[in-house]
């Protein structure tokens, strides 16, 4: 059995990070006072909120609390200090609650009543214990992401390396669809629990996770509030597709269980009924509140999993519990789900039922019509419909043009290669770092494809020397498979070519050229993507000679490129253009 042990140092503990140190989750817990040192408490406050920052200097916890962003603050502070930090600090939106924290109760609560995110004056541990734990599951509640799919001027100009288009709900479905590996629980394992160091309640979650986890057992893991829902809900909500990524093993096992409940639930309403509505209650800021009010009839995503109810007065409950904080607007979503749609909409299901209600969970990157907001005694209501994706104009050109990408990647490395393609280029490197952290999980064929994949990408920002090197990576574990994959081999080979013919090396490029042609050749029952690639190297040989001026060889080859590609594809095929226009470039030199 493994028993996880882990330590900063021998015999210290991790308390409070480090500015090096990254958050992975919504929250952070910011404990100034110039004195105080209460480890053992400060190890059970990590036990709610995970990242904890002490400070005893006021300009540096004020400058830090400035500086946030992406997180959520909850303040700790002492009463001397309370009354020269609060005022400087107050406003700052991603500040969320203070609590004032005194030996003795030496400050009046009414000289702190105009602080609306003042929670209360406290001098015990516990009652502060309590009250943060009962603020951080409202806030945690609170939490929403949405995004606008696409805008008008997106789609008459549409590519994937120049749009607007907000990709991340389609890079969800991505990851979902990459094959896993078998170590890639352990790695994830690994990694969180470095991320929860010292943190002894996480810690036994992790451990507990190791032991016992199912895939059946998938929606009640994400339900508990531990590393895997906090993690999961930061990634989501900040877009880190690096971290989803690492959890897509957990995805895939999500979305499957979703699709098979999905199926269940549809079965079992009744065929009479061509309506549903679902309802969420909560609290939400006015950045993401403004974002849905400019945006009414727009196409809008939910990037987060959404978890709704059958029981309207349930959300009504919820949303009336962001009163609490004035910075907080209270809102009200209604989800119209019509029968047409349910079959071709992204899974949703039952996961929960009472009495008199049920809970459903959407899928994360389900896509809405934004039809209507408007506000009532003091809430917000938002008016949702589920859309039947495959009949917008705006889904079919994204999907229509993803397909046309998803040809020049391996399902492996296909998120890395999108994430490149639209100028991510970091955050591919780092999808391709979790790769081949896995390599020895993969069989030949994949690794090769993986190191190929990369290799283009390198190649089409004129990095060749890399390119190369990844080229000749591909090769070698390709040729190490036992049942060779002539095909996969001959397309490595072009691409080698490729590389020598951009450092404008022809001889070395027209080697491996030949190389693949060759093993084109020699593939029976050749199939329409064989021909196609047997005319690719015949127009990439003839190119060659062309550049080397050896003009009537490159007209063999152009020609024998030409009438392969005009059997196999439709007159208006951008090959059958190109084909003609390095013709006419040969003739232009050589008559």
């Amino acid at each position: 059995m493994h028993v996880t042990k882990k330590k900063t140092r021998r015999g210290s503990r991790k308390i409070s990070f480090t500015d090096d140190d990254p958050n992975y989750e919504d929250f952070s817990l910011v404990w100034l006072d110039e004195k105080r040192n209460q480890n053992d408490f400060q190890c059970q406050l990590r036990c709610i909120i995970n990242y904890l920052k002490l400070f005893h200097n006021i300009e540096q916890c004020i400058n830090y609390v400035l500086s946030v962003t992406s997180e959520k603050i909850f303040l700790i502070i002492s009463d001397t200090l309370s009354k020269t930090v609060i005022p400087r600090i107050h406003d700052h939106s991603q500040l969320e609650h203070i609590y004032i924290y005194c030996r003795r109760r030496t400050i009046r609560e009414s000289s702190i009543q105009t602080y609306a995110k003042v929670s209360g004056v406290f001098i015990d541990n516990s009652s502060l214990m309590t009250k943060l734990k009962e603020d951080y599951q409202v806030s945690s509640q609170n939490l929403c992401s949405t995004s606008v799919v696409t805008s008008e001027e997106s789609i008459n100009n549409f590519n994937l390396n120049n749009s607007p288009v907000n990709w991340f709900p389609l890079l969800i479905e991505t990851v979902i669809r990459t094959p896993q590996s078998n170590s890639i629980k352990k790695h994830l394992l690994s990694k969180c629990e470095l991320d929860y160091i010292d943190n002894e309640l996480e810690q036994k979650s992790i451990e507990d996770f190791r032991q016992n986890y199912k895939s059946t057992d998938v929606i009640s893991w994400y339900k508990r509030d531990c590393f895997i829902y906090r993690l999961l809900n930061k990634a989501f909500r900040s877009e880190d597709i690096v971290t989803l990524f690492k959890f897509r093993f957990f995805l895939a096992d999500i979305h499957h269980q979703l699709e098979n409940l999905h199926l269940n639930y549809i079965e079992q309403l009744s065929n009479e009924q061509k309506q549903w509505t679902f309802y969420r209650g909560q609290g939400i800021s006015s950045e993401e509140l403004n974002k849905i009010k400019i945006n009414i009839n727009k196409l809008i995503s939910i990037n987060t999993f959404f978890l709704t109810t059958t029981n309207f007065q349930t959300a009504i409950t919820c949303a009336k519990n962001g009163e609490r904080n004035s910075f907080i607007e209270s809102i009200v979503f209604e989800i119209v789900v019509n029968r047409s749609v349910t079959k071709s909409a992204k899974p949703f299901a039952e996961i929960n039922k009472d009495n008199d209600q049920s809970e459903i969970l959407f899928s994360p990157g389900t896509i809405f019509q934004n039809e209507s907001i408007e506000q009532r005694d003091s809430i917000w209501y938002v008016k949702f419909r589920l859309i039947n994706e495959k009949q917008t104009k705006e889904m079919n050109q994204i999907n229509e043009l993803l397909k046309r990408e998803n040809d020049y990647a391996s399902p492996l490395t296909l998120v890395g290669y999108f994430l490149w393609k639209i100028g991510n280029y970091d955050k591919a490197k780092h999808i391709f770092g979790i790769l081949f952290e896995e390599l020895r999980s993969f069989d030949y064929d994949q690794i090769s494809s993986i190191y190929n994949d990369i290799g283009l990408l390198y190649n089409e920002h004129s990095y060749y020397n890399e390119a190369l090197d990844y080229f000749e990576k591909s090769l070698k574990h390709a040729k190490k498979n036992r049942s060779l994959n002539i095909a996969h081999i001959s397309t490595i080979l072009n691409n080698i070519g490729l590389i020598f013919a951009n450092k404008k090396k022809y001889l070395e490029a027209l080697k491996y050229y030949k190389e693949a042609l060759q093993m084109r050749l020699e593939i029976n029952d050749s199939k329409p993507t064989d021909l196609a690639d047997i005319a690719t190297s015949y127009a990439n040989i003839g190119w060659i000679y062309a550049n080397m001026h050896l003009f009537s060889q490159s007209l063999i080859n152009l020609e024998k490129s030409l009438d392969i590609r005009l059997k196999q594809l439709p007159t208006n095929h951008p090959h059958i253009g190109q084909s003609y226009n390095y013709i006419g470039y040969v003739f232009n030199f050589f008559f």
